[in-house]
């Protein structure tokens, strides 16, 4: 069941996956930079400026590749050459290459839900509780509310992160 696509774009693609296995994607930026270098207002580029882009980067073309963009994305204006490089781009996340393994194992991009402050100040607060009592710690709570206030300079309701260990080191004292 290996059929060839239907749709060009994603023959394209395809084709392009083979091709983008060695470019690295600083190259295929530095590409897309060249793109716009040559490019006009209307995002396209005349096919001689296409060829010179490809080669100041190193980005070897086929004349079937060549053939495929211009039927792709040329218009009479031009070929657009943001949804050329989108389609590039699409094609090099499917290489295989260490740096796309490397991308897709990031964690830091991922959208993580926003918590909202009253579960962090909650959580914060409990945390403080659990530490006090684990310690078996003797504190004055209205002592302890009037050092938090104290460092709480614009009356705010925040103060800084690392403020709160060495508040918490005074109290904690035996």
């Amino acid at each position: 069941n290996d059929q060839a696509p239907a749709d060009p774009e994603e023959k394209f693609r395809n084709t392009m996956i083979e091709n983008l296995e060695e470019c690295s994607q600083q190259r295929l930026r530095a590409l897309h930079m060249t793109f716009r270098r040559y490019g006009n207002v209307d995002n396209r580029i005349l096919e001689k400026d296409l060829l010179d882009a490809f080669q100041e980067n190193q980005v070897t073309l086929t004349p079937r590749i060549l053939q495929m963009v211009t039927e792709l994305y040329r218009d009479q204006h031009g070929i657009d050459y943001e949804r050329l490089h989108r389609c590039l781009v699409t094609s090099h996340n499917q290489t295989g290459r260490d740096s796309v393994k490397a991308r897709r194992k990031r964690t830091d991009l991922e959208h993580r839900p926003q918590v909202p402050q009253e579960k962090r100040d909650s959580d914060f607060l409990r945390r403080i509780e659990e530490l006090l009592i684990r310690d078996q710690a003797f504190f004055d709570i209205d002592t302890l509310r009037t050092e938090f206030q104290s460092w709480d300079n614009h009356r705010s309701g925040n103060i800084k992160s690392d403020t709160v260990p060495k508040t918490m080191l005074l109290f904690t004292e035996t």
